[in-house]
């Protein structure tokens, strides 16, 4: 079991982001909010990057991505075809977004167990003294 989580806490990350310059980041992305886009890397830590300065951003990961107009789009992160063009690769259709309509992306799991998340919690007490029972 050890090995398995070890195994899981090294996993390669494979998203990319590029920036304005050309210099290419590679971690893995968390989300967008506020115009800063939460990007975790294995020697840099987790980085906030202006949303701007993104010129291409691809991720396996399966993602909510809201739109300025309010229209949310599910899929993984693909670059366009030109700078600052997002696609989202869904399981139907390709959509292709400029970055300057995107407002929020945020990973979802893709199936129903994997989004549920929780904590079940069972007490028990007994008292000597007067004989209670409780749970």
């Amino acid at each position: 079991m050890l090995l398995i989580f070890t195994g899981l806490a090294f996993a390669e990350r494979k998203d990319e982001v590029v920036l304005y310059n050309g210099n290419a980041i590679t971690g893995e992305v968390k989300d967008l909010r506020q115009g800063k886009l939460l990007f975790k890397t294995d020697h840099a830590g987790t980085l906030f990057l202006e949303w701007n300065y993104v010129h291409f951003l691809t991720s396996t990961t399966f993602f909510e991505v809201e739109t300025e107009s309010g229209d949310f789009i599910y899929g993984t992160l693909g670059a366009g075809p030109e700078q600052r063009e997002l696609l989202v690769i869904g399981t139907d259709e390709t959509v292709v977004l400029t970055m300057e309509k995107v407002v929020e992306i945020t990973p979802i799991k893709t199936t129903f167990w994997q989004r549920i998340d929780g904590s079940l919690d069972l007490g028990l007490s007994y008292v000597s003294a007067d004989d209670s029972f409780q749970y």
